[in-house]
């Protein structure tokens, strides 16, 4: 191996031995391993050889002491290209995305006994409450517009779906609950997901705490409350899936709510899935899509007067066309009327009918009116003795219609304009209707429409129709194109002049994305539109602008305007409505990226809102925090030019290293790296004393190899290491290549007692060489809980499912990588310099980097023939660089490993190497003593027939080893695996024996992935957490506490038994691990 360093710098020259001497005297294990075999990286007969294949050696064994090590090399890092080309070819993978049309269960007109749930909730005019997706529940003050604030926060387990307010109580609906319980299985943990409703006590608005819990199966769709005569009632709908019978059904579910309690009341399952409730003081109406008749919604009448919140079902019918929400549903006394058709137009008529209901069990069609033939069915609105409906399908007919007392309707009329309207609201005494849609004269644009329903044979009912603000031909985006919830319309709020001196009392706030021309630049413009209208006047106003997308806008007082984000609260002053003057704002979800630990407070990176927040602009700060969470200083970074998020790294005990990247053009583009040094010796005062730029260095976001990504910058003592990998494609000539495939076509995948054939061969002959296979065949059998077996066998016993078998010439190249290593040298942080780049013989390949304190150990790789053997194997040694004086590394001698290196502890080396297996390329792990630069075997473990997901070593110098099996049913990326399993291992405390023990082997569930061990435990992240397995006793690992940080959170910070978790727009967490409260219950 060579050492090569940069810059002219002469460097040592380090040399390989094929064959390096076996340990002296002073390293000797017990054991005598002079004249001891060279371990050749096969664990057994070769696997599936073609006749005219030479046999290579049979195994080995390992005797302790061994020096010398050969390994497999990986097949899949051998691609191929076909004919003869001689640059790589991208083959692109189109993505199609689906924007599924979420069909939405809107509100009915506003019932005073009736109320629907919200992401927020008003509490009075100084305090808000609010369900923020990222940090969950949230009590803000308002009480002062110019500086709004965060009283308290609740974390919740799931994402927030909407809440309701009572007294000193808010009920929350969450959707995707996880609830973990423990088993007496080894590992023993089972996670359900569902919804659930939780009671929070707000009598302290610094301290909200959960109350109780219910769970409900699937997810939410819709709820309403009620509350009367001293009782508050909750009644929810849901959809879930039911394995059983393979289809999706309608979950309705009713609850009193106490102050101490959620008590279910009544419990109903019906088939289909629910799109759609309207409620009334007595009845509430379910519309939802039964199987296997998806054009007609089929409608329960349920009867909600029992104060206690018991329901009752009565009738069922059938409508004639598809209903698309609450409002499209309507109970004015003894009638039920109902707007049906077609789902996506084009497909035949409409349908207004309504019934008789006097008696709930025997509904009675009293009239139906068709409309709007091949158009689909958009907005609709009931008043007392009339209805409007728009359809659409290239023009929007505005459809009016006159309902009797008898209830005999009548079509008025039809008026065609362009575009469409999602909902409609009554104003002025019901003598106008607004209209919230699109006009798609010019683009897709965002508009409210006002019309006069006096008379409804008008033929020309429309009044105005207005565009939110933004470019013609472009599209706008809304949350308000599918949730009514999302703007508001009020009378008399205002009293403004219009342009041609009308007086309009109206207002409308409508949030909106579009595009505007900035600084010659199309932007992103998110907020508010602001509009005010009279009987026959609409004005478009001014935009309240808004970080994020706006997902809420209403009044808080009368000159007073909230707009909600999922990232910001912004108030607004409206007593100027074509001027509107933003007040204060509050980031709601500040993203901490990063936390570093220094002895008595701690370091954050901050993503946060700029100043330039209407265009989404991204900021960072510099946060230093005290124990107890208090801030003790900020550095705002905005005048930083940066694209893509910065990076630090703690340096010492004081300094701390912070990174950022800028694509810039001198005199063609390149990317400029900046390091700034601060000292923080007094963490109030932080110091900035020194900054470095380069555009020699490497992304620090890590780089990506045929093998995945890797990460490139780590930090010693006195230096940052920065590490450029390099992909290298290289021809190995002409190869003859065949390839065979199990392939069962069953539909039992995952059920308990589906068989299946798995597995696939490979076989390939290199410039003529003696052809070599890997792989092989197996019947498995799936045992329920996610865990299968598999039982090798002969090709001949599966081949009614094996698939394949032709064989064809391609050109083959060799995959590999390289390393460049680059030392910023920190030793006097006020003056960085980089040093002479490190680099290796264009001979090695790059494996794996790991850095310890001051030390650096980079593994690379030659590839190595063996006599009588076609199938590639490779030697792997190891390189120690010693950085304790970064502008004078020392590089010790390579040193010969079985495989990468996992971890180094003092002298004692963990490999995982790779071997040729029974069948496979298979993996093993190693444990070494490093002595006298030489690499001594003392135990060794073959992983057969199991495909390593992830391997650590804990502190115990245990190797722990999540894996997959070789045998993958051909179609697992449809979302089926076979077993995820974790081994223990320990090797044995006797020095003559070689084998290392698995202590245990245990069946994970699939959404389990390894993080990291520490102290006792190995953490496991979760789509909203982490699991901490107790492996203290490695015979009998047990799940033990499950830690909430509501994202799948990446870095982990421990310091003893205290875990610091930087969870991004989630927050910064902080668990003890003594804390029993954490403790997953037995099921």
């Amino acid at each position: 191996m060579k050492l090569v360093l940069g810059r002219s710098v002469t460097s040592p020259t380090l040399s390989l031995l094929v064959t390096l001497a076996v340990a002296g005297q002073g390293c000797a294990l017990g054991t005598d391993t002079g004249g001891a075999d060279e371990a050749t990286g096969e664990l057994d007969t070769a696997p599936n050889l073609a006749p005219e294949q030479a046999t290579p050696p049979q195994r080995v064994t390992v005797p302790a002491g061994t020096t010398s090590f050969l390994s497999a090399d990986e097949v899949y890092m051998q691609n191929v290209y076909y004919g003869e080309e001689e640059e790589e070819e991208e083959e692109e993978e189109e993505e199609e995305e689906e924007e599924e049309e979420e069909e939405e269960e809107e509100e009915e007109e506003n019932d005073e006994e009736i109320e629907e749930g919200d992401i927020y909730r008003v509490l009075d005019p100084g305090t808000l409450l609010n369900l923020n997706v990222h940090q969950g529940f949230q009590v803000i003050d308002v009480s002062n517009p110019e500086q709004p604030s965060l009283t308290g926060r609740l974390m919740l387990k799931g994402t927030p779906k909407e809440m309701y307010a009572a007294g000193d109580r808010a009920v929350v609906l969450l959707d995707g609950h996880a609830i973990y319980t423990r088993t007496d299985e080894r590992v023993g943990i089972e996670r359900r997901d569902g919804a659930a409703v939780v009671l929070v006590d707000i009598s302290d608005h610094s301290a909200p705490s959960v109350i109780d819990t219910v769970p409900v199966p699937g997810w939410f769709m819709t709820s309403r409350m009620t509350a009367a005569d001293g009782h508050t009632r909750l009644y929810v709908a849901s959809t879930f899936h039911d394995p059983q019978l393979g289809q999706f059904n309608t979950a309705l579910r009713s609850f009193e709510i106490t102050d101490d309690a959620i008590l279910a009341r009544s419990a109903f399952d019906l088939g289909g899935n629910v799109r759609a409730v309207h409620a009334e003081a007595n009845v509430m109406l379910v519309a939802r899509q039964r199987i296997g008749d998806w054009e007609r919604s089929a409608i329960s009448l349920v009867d909600i007067s029992d104060p206690s919140g018991a329901m009752s079902i009565h009738a069922e019918f059938t409508a004639s066309g598809y209903v698309r929400s609450q409002f499209h549903m309507d109970v004015r006394g003894d009638q039920l009327r109902v707007f049906s058709g077609a789902r996506w137009g084009n497909s035949g008529p409409n349908y207004l009918q309504i019934y008789d209901i006097a008696d709930l069990d025997t509904p009675t069609l009293i009239d139906e009116e068709t409309f709007g033939d091949g158009d689909a069915i958009f907005g609709a609105i009931f008043l007392d003795d009339r209805a409007f409906a728009v359809t659409y399908f290239r023009v929007d007919p505005f459809h009016a219609f006159a309902i009797d007392d008898s209830g005999d309707a009548t079509e008025m009329n039809e008026f065609v304009v362009s575009g469409w309207n999602e909902f409609f609201r009554p104003v002025l005494d019901q003598e106008r209707l607004i209209g919230i849609g699109i006009d798609d004269a010019d683009g897709r644009r965002l508009a409210v429409s006002l019309y006069d329903i006096t008379d409804l044979s008008n033929p020309e009912p429309l009044v105005e129709r207005v565009n939110v603000s933004g470019a013609d031909g472009r599209w706008d985006y809304s949350e308000a194109l599918w949730d009514h919830r999302a703007f508001s319309i009020l009378d008399d709020a205002v009293s403004v002049q219009a342009p041609g001196g009308e007086t309009e009392t109206g207002i409308i706030l409508l949030p909106f994305r579009s595009h505007r021309i900035v600084d010659g630049y199309w932007r992103q413009v998110n907020g508010t539109q602001i509009f005010t209208f009279s009987q026959d006047t609409l004005t478009r106003r001014g935009v309240m602008e808004h970080g994020g997308r706006v997902r809420r806008s209403f009044l808080n007082g009368a000159d007073t305007a909230v707009n909600l984000s999922e990232d910001v609260l912004s108030i607004y002053d409206n007593t100027q409505v074509d001027e509107p003057a933003l007040s204060g704002s509050l980031e709601l979800a500040p993203s901490f990226l990063q936390a570093l630990d220094y002895s008595s407070f701690q370091a954050t990176l901050q993503q946060t809102l700029s100043a330039d927040w209407n265009h989404g602009t991204l900021a960072y700060k510099l946060i230093m925090l005290c124990d107890d969470g208090e801030q003790l200083a900020s550095i705002a970074l905005d005048d930083r030019p940066m694209n893509g998020p910065p990076t630090m790294r703690k340096l010492g005990d004081h300094h701390l290293a912070l990174l950022h990247r800028r694509y810039t053009y001198s005199p063609t583009y390149i990317w400029v790296t900046t390091v700034e040094i601060f000292d923080l010796s007094d963490p109030s005062n932080p110091v900035q004393i020194s900054t470095f730029e380069s555009s020699e260095l490497p992304s620090f976001e890590g780089g990506y190899t045929w093998r995945g990504h890797k990460p490139s910058l780590f930090a010693t003592e006195r230096a940052l290491v920065f590490a450029r990998w390099t992909n290298v494609n290289e021809s190995i000539g002409q190869e003859n290549y065949c390839n065979r495939v199990a392939r069962s076509f069953n539909n039992c995948f995952g059920e308990p007692g589906c068989e299946y054939a798995a597995g696939a061969v490979t076989c390939r002959s290199i410039e003529g060489a003696p052809e070599f296979c890997e792989g092989g065949f197996a019947i498995c059998e799936d045992l329920g809980g996610g865990d299968t077996h598999c039982e090798p066998v002969d090709e001949e016993e599966v081949e009614d499912d094996v698939y394949g078998g032709s064989c064809y010439m391609r050109t083959a190249r060799r995959r590999s990588e390289e390393i460049e290593l680059m030392v910023l040298d920190l030793s006097n942080p006020a003056a960085p310099v980089l040093q002479p780049s490190i680099s290796f013989d264009e001979e090695d390949e790059a494996g794996n980097l790991l850095v310890q304190g001051d030390e650096v150990y980079v593994t690379t790789k030659r590839p190595e023939a063996v006599p009588g053997d076609s199938r590639p194997h490779v030697r792997y040694s190891f390189t120690r660089i010693d950085l304790g004086d970064p502008a004078q590394p020392v590089f010790d001698q390579p040193v010969n490993i079985p495989g990468e290196l996992l971890a180094v502890r003092g002298d004692t080396l963990y490999t995982r190497d790779v071997v040729w297996g029974p069948q496979f390329i298979d993996y093993a792990i190693a444990k070494l003593h490093l002595c006298e630069g030489e690499a001594e075997l003392e135990s060794y473990a073959p992983l057969y027939d199991r495909y390593p997901v992830d391997m650590a070593v804990d502190e115990r110098g245990r190797v722990l080893v999540s894996y997959y099996q070789h045998w993958m049913p051909h179609d697992y990326y449809y979302g089926w695996l076979p077993s995820h399993r974790l081994g223990i291992f320990e090797a044995s405390r006797n020095p003559h024996r070689t084998e290392m023990r698995e202590r245990s082997n245990s069946l994970l569930p699939l959404w389990l992935e390894f993080a990291q061990t520490h102290g006792r435990y190995a953490f496991w992240r979760t789509l909203d957490g982490l699991i901490a397995m107790d492996i203290k006793q490695s015979r009998h690992p047990k799940v033990r506490k499950y830690l909430p940080t509501g994202t799948r959170a990446r870095e982990l910070d421990f310091d003893g038994d205290m875990l610091k978790v930087p969870a991004g727009k989630q927050g910064l967490f902080e668990f003890d691990l003594r804390d029993d409260s954490y403790d997953i219950p037995m099921q």
